[in-house]
């Protein structure tokens, strides 16, 4: 809605926000923990995790955020 200007607008304001990067600092840090444990904190493997998790948060999460703001369309 109202372009891709907007879009990456509302994408900004989405991801300064404190909600979007609390759940980002605890998702990345859940995985440094886990991956620390077992001695895998330094493979490939924990950069793919830690980059599907953060854009698997960033699709759902935002489009969750988009749907939260257009119930607060007063145009109706």
């Amino acid at each position: 809605m109202n372009g891709a200007e907007a879009s990456n607008a509302a994408r900004s304001a989405y991801t300064t926000g404190a909600g979007y990067t609390f759940n980002m600092d605890q998702g990345l840090q859940a995985l440094a923990r886990a991956r620390a444990v077992n001695g895998t904190l330094a493979s490939g493997n924990a950069d793919t995790d830690a980059m599907k998790f953060a854009s698997g948060l960033a699709s759902e999460d935002f489009n969750n955020w988009l749907s939260n703001l257009s119930n607060l369309d007063t145009k109706r």
